[in-house]
């Protein structure tokens, strides 16, 4: 009998073992790379625009609010590259104080210092009250050098200027507008800058 009780119990066991599922074998995980979420690409920077080194503001015409004031915005070997800005000057009521100023005309002949020879003509119109600046379109170009009547430079305000050979201390300002004119505009009253044309007039308002 006992041996028969083991038999039992062995095949029991053995019965019970065949039942229970096998064991999970673990599988192995696949090589994968995290991916980065997507960033943002980086906006393009707009460079600023570099102002130029502007100097002092000076007057058209003596009489007149009218100014400008010159940059030097490059170097070809002795020549210089220049820009003008124009303006009213803020405040100024010179001559625009009448109740029939309407503002300020000015006629400009642009010219090469260099070659002496017209380059462009311009007609503005400053409202009066206005602060917007005018910047004149052409470069005008300056060469640096000795001449028969003196030394050609450009002093510490960028303006071209003359010293004399035979004067070394006396300085002259060449005019880089051979030809200008600056009035107010009187309201049934002829401007006195007669190369002026009201029909190529360009209005410099805010």
């Amino acid at each position: 009998m006992k041996h028969l009780a083991f038999w039992a119990m062995l095949f029991a066991v053995a019965h019970a073992a065949s039942a229970s599922p096998p064991a999970r074998q673990k599988t192995p995980l696949r090589n994968s790379r995290t991916r980065a979420a997507p960033s943002n690409p980086a906006k393009p920077v707009t460079p600023k625009a570099v102002e130029p080194a502007w100097g002092t503001w000076v007057y058209l015409q003596g009489d007149k609010a009218v100014q400008y004031r010159v940059a030097k915005v490059g170097q070809e070997g002795e020549t210089a590259l220049l820009k003008t800005q124009f303006r009213v000057e803020p405040g100024n009521r010179t001559a625009c104080y009448s109740d029939r100023c309407e503002g300020y005309v000015v006629y400009l002949a642009v010219i090469d210092p260099d070659k002496r020879s017209t380059m462009a003509e311009h007609h503005l119109f400053f409202p009066r009250g206005t602060g917007a600046m005018w910047v004149l379109p052409e470069v005008q170009r300056f060469t640096a050098k000795r001449t028969d009547w003196g030394r050609l430079y450009l002093d510490d305000q960028n303006l071209p200027s003359l010293a004399h050979t035979d004067t070394p201390d006396e300085h002259t300002r060449i005019r880089i507008f051979d030809t200008s004119c600056a009035d107010d505009r009187m309201a049934g009253v002829e401007t006195r800058c007669s190369d002026y044309k009201p029909a190529l007039s360009q209005t410099i308002g805010n």
